[in-house]
Formats: structure tokens, C-alpha cells, sequence
């Protein structure tokens, strides 16, 4: 529960003085991006929900999957939005994530870990993002494929949904928590600790997931607040 009730937590830190610059820049990077993706799905769903169902040439169910091909496709580029949004706005705001989370830990402990805002640093928080990331997304990827394929079967199409959610919810989490982990683990001990923290991933990707799928708006709130919940929560945890 605490990686959902941490972004109550997080308020109070995200319009400190100190922290409010570092997320305003990811927020902005945020609503451009999610409102380009929201245009994106609002306009060729439809088109794209009738390409995909163009490839079914048999006639058995085509009246059916046609009627529903436009709420399909939708269904499909929001997911597809979702992975797409999760990966790029963890890379390109990672310089302003770590910064915000280390000044949160600040405010947290008392102990000054501050460390000068330059382009070394911004470039290194860069690199250790797209690493982690590229780790993640064929994970996130592969098992996204096979619970694709196994929704095809009715007694497997009733909890697909779930376990999608699930694995979009923990690979989000896991990259919000890593903008408090770089700062102590190397990659592999960061898996590790998400690992043995998994359910506290879940809970704080829930959250992230869920505010995504308020358009525009939500994504702005949920990509500074779910690292600062995340930094909570690793700091309470390490």
C-alpha cells in the first residue's frame, strides 16, 4: 500500500522552493508530449482499428470484430501510448528526476546530498536512464507479446487485462524508483532491490499508469510525482 500512498506523501515535497523548478521541466516535456500521443489517438483510432481487422479474411465473427474494431484500436493506441510514453519521458527527463529526487531526500533526512546541477551530471543521468531502460523495455516488451497471444484464448482473455496492467504498472514503478537508486546501487543491485521491493513497485507504477490515462492532464501530475513518491519510498527502504 505504501507505493500507492506515498504520492499523498509527495505533496508536501513537490512544491518546496527547491524542488519545484526540477518539476515544472519534466511536467512541460510531459503535457507536450502526452498531448501530441492524445491528438495521435483521438484521430486514427478508428483508421487503425480498420487496418488491423483488414487482415481477418475469414467470415466467420467479422460483422462482430468490425463493429468493434474502432473501441479495439483505441484500446491498442492507448496501451501502445502508454509503453510508448512511459520509456521516453523517463529518458529525456532524467537530468531534471535525479536532481528533484536527491532534494527531496534532502528535505527527508536533513542531510544536505545536494549535489551542483551540470552537464556532466545531466549527461551521466542520461546514460544510466536509456541503460535501464533499454533493460526494461525488452522485458516489458516480451511479456507484453506473449499475454497478447494469450488473450486470443478464452480462458486465459479474462485475466490478460490485469496481468497487462500489472507489468506496465511494475516496469513504471521500477523506473520511478531508479531515480533514487542511482545514487547508491549499480544496475544490477537496482534490480535487485526492485525486486525484493516488488510490491511496493507495483503500488507506486499503479498509481503512475492509472493517472496516465487522464489525458493531457494526468500525465503532467504523474511524472514528477511519481519519482518523488519513489524517492520516499526507496529512502525509507534502503
Amino acid at each position: 500500500m505504501n507505493g500507492i500512498t506515498d504520492y499523498i506523501r509527495a505533496l508536501k515535497y513537490i512544491f518546496h522552493p527547491k524542488v519545484i523548478v526540477f518539476a515544472l521541466i519534466p511536467a512541460l516535456m510531459a503535457f507536450m508530449f502526452s498531448g501530441a500521443l492524445f491528438f495521435a489517438v483521438k484521430n486514427y483510432s478508428e483508421a487503425f482499428g480498420s487496418w488491423m481487422w483488414s487482415w481477418y479474411t475469414w467470415e466467420w465473427g467479422r460483422s462482430a470484430l468490425e463493429a468493434a474494431s474502432t473501441w479495439i484500436g483505441g484500446m491498442i493506441m492507448v496501451a501502445m501510448s502508454i509503453f510508448l510514453f512511459k520509456y521516453v519521458i523517463l529518458i529525456i527527463s532524467s537530468p531534471f528526476m535525479s536532481p528533484l529526487s536527491e532534494r527531496i531526500e534532502s528535505l527527508m533526512t536533513g542531510h544536505d546530498i545536494e549535489t551542483p546541477v551540470t552537464v556532466k551530471m545531466m549527461i551521466q543521468g542520461l546514460i544510466r536512464g536509456l541503460r535501464i531502460t533499454f533493460r526494461n523495455i525488452f522485458r516489458e516488451l516480451g511479456l507484453t507479446i506473449l499475454l497478447l497471444l494469450l488473450s486470443f484464448f478464452p480462458a486465459f482473455a479474462p485475466f490478460t487485462s490485469a496481468l497487462l496492467l500489472a507489468v506496465q504498472a511494475y516496469y513504471a514503478g521500477f523506473g520511478n524508483m531508479d531515480f533514487t537508486m542511482e545514487r547508491y546501487f549499480s544496475i544490477p543491485d537496482s534490480v535487485e532491490f526492485v525486486r525484493q521491493n516488488k510490491i511496493y513497485a507495483l503500488g507506486n507504477g499503479i498509481v503512475f499508469v492509472g493517472l496516465l490515462l487522464i489525458p493531457v492532464v494526468g500525465a503532467v501530475i504523474a511524472v514528477p510525482l511519481g519519482a518523488a513518491s519513489a524517492t520516499i519510498g526507496v529512502v525509507n527502504r534502503s
